[in-house]
């Protein structure tokens, strides 16, 4: 018989109610933790993780985020296609946590935020597999544990209709 994991039970209920599988489970507890959801408009992947605001406070990325952008786009179709090994799942959280802290929507939220504010961070991936992808972070200001499903898919929607209307290169598939 295994161990109870507190934390793993609770974050379960938690990913659970809002809609979300137990693969969003990465070892920390939903309330200590950032939330990064992902909808790759390129394969119709989404998925969920959790980050626990400690490490992404103090991680220091090895990347610009324009470089770690490719390496974002590669894990999530590997993610989709089920062959993400162990490696790419220790290596997802510090490639999506050093490509947000280098962009501009971490910095507003950075010096905006209240103390202790967890972060609910949507990135959006839009092209093709194969070919060049825009990556598109924003974040949500919402004191929930964890968005449910629905309001992940109202809120990438919303953007990526914005950024149609505003960078229709990025859909062009040029």
């Amino acid at each position: 018989m295994s161990a109870f994991d507190f934390d793993k039970e609770v974050a379960t209920a938690h990913f659970k109610s809002a809609g979300w599988g137990i693969d969003a489970y990465h070892h920390s507890n939903p309330f200590e933790s950032h939330m990064i959801y992902v909808r790759d408009y390129r394969t119709g992947h989404v998925q969920v993780f959790s980050v626990r605001q400690e490490h992404l406070d103090t991680l220091k990325p090895k990347l610009p985020a324009a470089e770690l952008s490719g390496m974002v786009a590669e894990l999530m179709s590997r993610f989709h296609q089920k062959t993400a090994d162990n490696d790419d799942q220790m290596i997802a959280l510090e490639v999506f946590g050093g490509y947000i802290k280098g962009t501009q929507s971490y910095g507003h939220w950075h010096s905006v935020k209240h103390k202790g504010e967890r972060a609910h961070i949507i990135i959006n991936i839009y092209g093709a597999v194969g070919v060049e992808s825009w990556i598109r972070p924003f974040f949500i200001r919402d004191e929930q544990t964890v968005l449910t499903v629905d309001e992940v898919f109202h809120h990438s929607s919303t953007v990526k209709d914005m950024d149609a209307a505003r960078h229709p290169e990025w859909f062009s598939g040029k």
